[in-house]
C-alpha cells in the first residue's frame, strides 16, 4: 500500500519572529578590540568568522514551537514546542541593560534548561511573544 504525502493536510505555521543575534550590543568590548586590530589584519579575520557566526544563528517563533538554529559547516537546531508549557527567564548584565539586549532561557517543566539563547535584541519582547503563543 502506497500513501502520498501530498494528501496529508499540513498547518501552515505562521512566523511571528526571525531574529540573528547583535553583533556590537551583544559584545561590545570584543568589538572594539577586533575593530582596533583591524589596521594589522587580525580584527578582520574576527570579523568575517564572527559576521558568519552570526548569520548562521537564527531564533524563529511560531505559532508551535520556538527554534533556535546554529553553526557554520555542521548546522544544529533544537525546537521547544509551545504545548510543552516552556518559562522564559531573562538575564541581563548592567552592560546588557544599557545596550537594550541579553541572555533567554527556556526550559520545559520540569527539565533543566533546553536552550540558552546569547546576545538577542529586545529579550522581553522576545518572552512576551513565546508567552502569548503558550496554550492557555
Amino acid at each position: 500500500m502506497t500513501t502520498q504525502i501530498d494528501s496529508i493536510p499540513t498547518h501552515e505555521r505562521k512566523v511571528f519572529l526571525e531574529q540573528h543575534p547583535e553583533m556590537f550590543k551583544a559584545a561590545p568590548f570584543s568589538f572594539l578590540l577586533a575593530l582596533i586590530l583591524v589596521p594589522i589584519g587580525i580584527g578582520l579575520v574576527i570579523f568575517l568568522i564572527w559576521w558568519l557566526k552570526v548569520k548562521t544563528t537564527k531564533l524563529v517563533i511560531t505559532d508551535q514551537e520556538v527554534e533556535f538554529h546554529w553553526g557554520i559547516l555542521n548546522r544544529d537546531m533544537v525546537e521547544v514546542n509551545h504545548a510543552a508549557h516552556p518559562s522564559v527567564a531573562i538575564k541581563q548584565s548592567l552592560l546588557q541593560r544599557i545596550f537594550g539586549n541579553g541572555d533567554i532561557t527556556i526550559t520545559r517543566a520540569g527539565d533543566d534548561a533546553d536552550l540558552v539563547i546569547k546576545g538577542y535584541d529586545d529579550p522581553n519582547e522576545i518572552k512576551r511573544m513565546i508567552d502569548a503563543c503558550a496554550p492557555q
